[in-house]
């Protein structure tokens, strides 16, 4: 599930927004498009947003622009996690005005992180936006924090910090679990007095019938119409225990599968002084205590680290360079935008700063 699903809806004054998927496709266009249906939710009247997440992150910018875009939208929004809400995907999170949680849901913090390369100039220019984004992250958790910075510091050097549902709101992450939905009380007075209904029903023919019912369903054993309830009891739980035991077998057997396959392709690695092995028994819980699906959306959202540059620009390689005819349209764009062109596209940059100035940058 790494593809972006991006879904709008509103009903009256309330509005929902749903981001299932990797973050690392938000483009250009998705912002934009973003942008006019959050401008047209409130134009229509909505006043109150909630944000449903079930990501494994993607870039840190766009993760950014998306909390800008519904800030302006609306002022602030809620959020809700589903199994799984981790990386940039949780700084969406822990900005939003209030984060509930799903009971079973994981969350990961971690620091942003990126591939750096070109001359020592251009490394430090990189580095320095690097060290921007990340105290911009830093700042949003430690906002949020119920615990010391002091713990939080500790994990956050350390790596990928893994929090269950009950975790994260222990340290402040969250601020609630959702519950499973309960009946409501008319509800469940029906139920009640329908299996009221049913246990006292004392029809042998009813019951003899059930009990063949029962028998053929579940492929029982050694049971038949004159066994006794505490017989049936026993083999519907031998039955169950049975399937359960095969469910999870293969459960495991896919997690194994799915880790081996990442693995191979590189996806996972030893890390920040973390072994395989550790991190391997990671992604397992998370396969084990979330589920099958939000493995698959972590381990669909691990890719090769990309330069930090390429979040600027959803084309991939830095600004198309033929955007820019003189170097003022260049620093139209701003200090950063420019460092970023500048490190991916520094021929063009040279060309258009001797344009203007007469010569090439002497740095």
């Amino acid at each position: 599930m790494s593809k972006l699903l991006v879904n709008i809806t509103s009903e009256g004054t309330t509005g929902r927004v749903e981001i299932i998927g990797s973050i690392s496709e938000w483009g250009r266009n998705n912002a934009i498009d973003f942008r006019e249906k959050c401008v047209g939710l409130k134009t229509s009247g909505v006043t109150d947003v909630t944000v449903y997440l079930m990501t494994g992150g993607g870039e840190c910018m766009q993760a950014s622009e998306i909390v800008n875009i519904l800030n302006e939208s609306f002022g602030k929004y809620k959020a809700e996690g589903g199994a799984l809400v981790a990386s940039a995907g949780t700084y969406i999170a822990v900005c939003a005005e209030k984060f509930i949680i799903a009971k079973n849901g994981q969350i990961m913090i971690h620091k942003p992180s990126a591939w750096i390369d070109g001359n020592e100039t251009e490394v430090e220019n990189q580095l320095s936006l690097l060290k921007n984004i990340t105290a911009d992250y830093l700042a949003k958790y430690e906002a949020k924090l119920k615990k010391s910075k002091e713990d939080f510091l500790a994990k956050w050097n350390a790596g990928d910090f893994w929090l269950s549902a009950t975790e994260a709101v222990e340290w402040g992450f969250a601020d609630e679990i959702k519950e499973p939905q309960k009946l409501d009380a008319k509800t469940e007075k029906f139920v009640s007095a329908f299996v009221a209904g049913a246990l006292n029903n004392q029809n042998n023919q009813t019951m003899t019938k059930l009990t063949t019912l029962l028998v053929a369903a579940l492929a029982l054993e050694g049971i038949n119409e004159q066994s006794t309830d505490e017989q049936i009891v026993a083999a519907v739980q031998s039955k169950f225990n049975t399937v359960k035991a095969q469910s999870q077998a293969q459960t495991d057997n896919a997690i194994k599968a799915m880790l081996d396959k990442a693995q191979a392709e590189g996806k996972i690695f030893a890390s920040n002084g973390k072994k395989v092995e550790d991190i391997r028994a990671t992604y397992e819980n998370v396969g084990k205590t979330a589920g099958i699906e939000a493995l698959t959306t972590i381990l669909g959202g691990l890719q090769s680290p990309q330069p930090i540059t390429s979040q600027l620009n959803g084309e991939g390689k830095g600004a198309a360079t033929g955007e820019f005819k003189t170097f003022a349209d260049l620093q139209a764009k701003g200090e950063t935008f420019m460092l970023a062109f500048k490190a991916e596209n520094k021929d063009a940059y040279n060309a258009l700063y001797k344009a203007e100035f007469g010569h090439e940058p002497r740095i």
